[in-house]
């Protein structure tokens, strides 16, 4: 049974992690983009950095990050995870570092090995993959890298993509790689239908194409996309009729969205709206990310 969040619990939308929460702790989130030639490998390296704040009593974090699998550098240890359907909730304390860099849909399935079902909410550290003793070799590289902070985190982890089998394109990435981009960027596709015929593609090869790349079926993301999409409007502006922004996002009506964006969140669609800090307004830049407090 999942515990009640803390009331006092902020909220708000990252572009490199997701939805995140904090009571009690600051963070900062940052992105980098890769290199062009990867850019079909890895779709962003990001770091995450917390601190309790002082005097903080049960301080706590939660993510709801963006559905795509991830290697990550925690701690010492070089874990690997497919996509994490339910959000985490974690307590926190004193302060650190996460750096990972957030793959491209289907890359995981060359660069790990195994079908993308076999990695969906499962975490390994990554020297148990296919990648065996060249995981520990990156390891090794990415924890002497970090001291130099994100950029010198991405030029390790791509000297280590040099060569590899995930560099070469293949159709079905490709495709996959399109769809996910564009339910990504258009909160209003909620149907499969809409795959179907956006991309002019039979129900089955979408289904095919979920299966072995993604990990998890279309419905299933476009529900979670759409909780991401929904979170990042509450951040901005509470709507004035909740049922025009539940319609907006196919929902039924307004009690059908709330009850879906509460289970999935932890916190009511009104609660997160009044909790929420959204993110300031910055100039492009390859690497950014506001600090947080609560």
């Amino acid at each position: 049974m999942r515990r009640s969040l803390p009331s006092d619990m902020q909220w708000w939308t990252d572009p490199a992690l997701g939805v995140l929460g904090a009571s009690g702790v600051d963070v900062t989130a940052a992105a980098l983009r890769p290199s062009p030639q990867f850019a079909h490998v890895v779709d962003r390296f990001w770091v995450a950095r917390w601190a309790v704040r002082p005097g903080a009593r049960d301080a706590t974090a939660v993510a709801l990050r963006f559905p795509e699998a991830n290697v990550v550098l925690h701690g010492n240890r070089l874990i690997f995870h497919g996509i994490l359907r339910n959000r985490h909730t974690m307590p926190v304390t004193g302060s650190g570092a996460f750096y990972g860099a957030a793959l491209r849909p289907g890359a995981a399935v060359q660069l790990i090995g195994g079908g993308a079902a076999d990695h969906t909410d499962r975490v390994s550290l990554l020297a148990q993959t296919e990648w065996g003793l060249r995981a520990h070799r990156l390891d090794s590289d990415l924890w002497t890298a970090v001291r130099d902070g994100l950029p010198a985190f991405r030029a390790a982890f791509e000297r280590h993509l040099r060569g590899h089998r995930v560099c070469a394109e293949s159709r079905d990435r490709e495709r996959i790689g399109a769809i996910i981009d564009r339910i990504r960027e258009d909160g209003t596709i909620t149907r499969v239908r809409h795959l179907t015929d956006g991309f002019h593609l039979s129900i089955r090869t979408v289904q095919r194409l979920f299966l072995h790349q993604v990990g998890v079926n279309p419905k299933w993301l476009l529900r979670r996309s759409r909780i991401h999409h929904a979170a990042a409007r509450l951040e901005r502006i509470a709507p004035d009729k909740w049922s025009e922004l539940a319609g907006e996002f196919g929902y039924f009506d307004d009690s059908h969205f709330a009850r879906d964006f509460a289970e999935t969140l932890g916190v009511t669609p009104y609660a997160f709206a009044r909790r929420a800090a959204p993110l300031p307004e910055c100039g492009p830049s390859a690497e950014s990310g506001p600090k947080r407090a609560a």
